[in-house]
């Protein structure tokens, strides 16, 4: 009996090699990839290291000039898409692919929220979330946004005093949930200064993890990862994460419920009027949507705090951190934005910008411009075919999971010349009209794209204008370089402490933090 029943799992086993066979192996293997030895396909060129996980895929991506390659994690297909056309058909056709491959790894933690959703119940909740992101909303917080930015100013004091080297990615991510919490969520958490702060590391952590699952064979099995102390700490900084969100949900609710405000009131008891009401913030919505379940359960008001905490506050923070840390390598660059700073506020390092002031920031915008294109905020998007399609003349079957290397894009010479010398200038109108389509996308592309863009952008430009205005920004140490290097050059070494190590979370990050010194500015 044994015999028959081993001998009927090598047949079976035998029918689904040759399946998978015709499915996927056969027509990926038209594309260029690395030596992939099966079952365990390409997972034992990765290691546990997120930081030469990453080196080893911009690798490929040189060694393959660029080009669309295949790459198996396992038995599982992807097909890494460098090609701005084979990204543009992606993007702009949703309906041939989903969020599916690696993103269910985040499900546990983010359950159904938007950035992981698919189908209807996504194009449902992107059309009710996205008034909550207009123009007129936004508009609203500037102030706080500037009151953020003031308290952030006087943060870093302690640093320019002292003239120590600090980590401005920790500080960013702080400052950047602080702003997030008062707009969009109407409550103080005041990370900055506080033990909530640690929510911040919690979030970091979890992206970490989250990176290091991708990579590890034996952690893609379930059985194998819930006996890791990895599982262990997911699950527990999850569910602190989550009674953290319940808190802040129900003391809302509490405060909306109990208020004297009439339309509030009255919103509540008309469901009628429950859309057109002019919501204070998006947690507003959530909790008087959430009355009768109708719109909004609980659970579902969790999975999206959570999905706006790890999208906008680390895609946001990453952004100002590298950004700040371009300009501390780059003094000719950082005296052009301070320039810039001179002719609109003249001297004064406290007048709180205005929306006019923001789009008269026309190099600092070149300046954030150039910096997504060396440090994407996301390096890779994901997606899993729903449908067979043609990529780059080649067929490619539905269930191949599809990988979008933005990161490439900008490290391609056929595109930016001189890809590794940080130059604004690249982007300024004149220029900028060279650039070929879908070679430049850090916000993404199609429907799918940035629900936050517009608010991280005046987030990110209202934090440099008071950097600026207030501190000179010093490199780490005398002597380094500009701190950008090519990954996928053997002969450039990073050779100090202070250069970003960069590696690949749930964003682009520095494992040893992003690094300078400031001191207070004289005019």
């Amino acid at each position: 009996m044994l015999g028959i029943f081993l001998f009927s799992c090598c047949v079976a086993l035998l029918y689904w090699i040759h399946k998978y066979y015709h499915t996927f192996w056969k027509h990926l293997n038209k594309f260029p990839g690395p030596l992939a030895i099966l079952p365990l396909g390409n997972f034992l060129q990765m290691t546990l290291s997120m930081e030469k996980n990453f080196k080893t895929m911009l690798g490929y991506c040189r060694q393959y000039k660029y080009n669309d390659f295949r790459f198996y994690g396992g038995l599982s297909p992807y097909l890494l898409i460098l090609k701005p056309e084979s990204m543009e058909h992606i993007l702009t056709n949703v309906e041939i692919s989903s969020k599916e491959g690696t993103y269910k790894l985040l499900r546990p933690w983010l359950g159904n929220g938007i950035v992981v959703a698919n189908g209807s119940y996504w194009h449902q909740r992107r059309k009710m979330l996205t008034p909550f992101f207009h123009f007129d909303i936004i508009k609203q917080y500037l102030p706080i946004i500037n009151n953020v930015g003031d308290r952030f100013i006087t943060h870093l004091k302690k640093y320019s005093q002292t003239f120590e080297v600090f980590d401005m990615q920790n500080l960013g991510q702080r400052v950047t949930i602080d702003m997030l919490s008062e707009t969009a969520m109407g409550i103080k958490l005041n990370a900055l200064d506080s033990n909530t702060s640690s929510i911040c590391d919690k979030i970091h952590t979890l992206g970490e993890l989250f990176q290091r699952r991708r990579f590890f064979l034996l952690y893609n099995i379930p059985m194998c990862y819930e006996y890791t102390a990895d599982y262990k700490k997911q699950q527990l900084y999850i569910k602190e994460i989550k009674v953290f969100i319940k808190n802040l949900i129900e003391n809302r609710r509490k405060e909306l419920l109990g208020s004297n405000n009439n339309d509030i009131k009255a919103n509540l008891n008309d469901d009628k009027d429950k859309q057109k009401y002019k919501y204070k913030s998006l947690l507003d919505f959530m909790v008087i949507a959430n009355k009768d379940e109708e719109v909004f359960s609980q659970q579902n008001m969790i999975d999206e705090i959570n999905t706006f905490l790890l999208a906008g506050n680390d895609t946001t923070a990453q952004s100002m951190s590298f950004t700040l840390f371009c300009l501390s390598r780059h003094p000719h660059i950082q005296q052009a934005a301070v320039d810039e700073q001179i002719r609109i506020f003249g001297t004064d390092k406290e007048q709180q910008p205005t929306f006019q002031n923001l789009n008269d920031m026309k190099y600092l915008d070149l300046v954030i411009k150039e910096t997504l294109r060396v440090f994407p905020t996301i390096p890779f998007v994901e997606r899993t075919l729903i449908e067979d399609t043609i990529l780059d003349g080649k067929f490619v079957p539905k269930g191949t999971n599809l990988v979008l290397a933005f990161v490439a894009l900008g490290q391609n010479k056929d595109y930016f010349e001189d890809p590794m010398i940080f130059k604004p200038d690249r982007f300024d109108a004149d220029k900028r009209k060279n650039i070929k389509n879908f070679t430049y996308i850090p916000f993404s592309a199609g429907s799918r794209n940035c629900l936050g863009q517009k608010l991280s952008t005046i987030m990110l430009k209202i934090i440099l204008s008071k950097v600026l205005r207030s501190y000179e920004l010093l490199p780490s140490a005398e002597g380094l370089s500009t701190g950008i290097h090519d990954l996928t050059d053997e002969k450039d070494i990073i050779d100090n402490p202070f250069d970003p190590r960069l590696q690949f979370g749930v964003s682009l990050q520095s494992s040893n933090g992003i690094l300078l010194r400031i001191k207070e500015r004289q005019y």
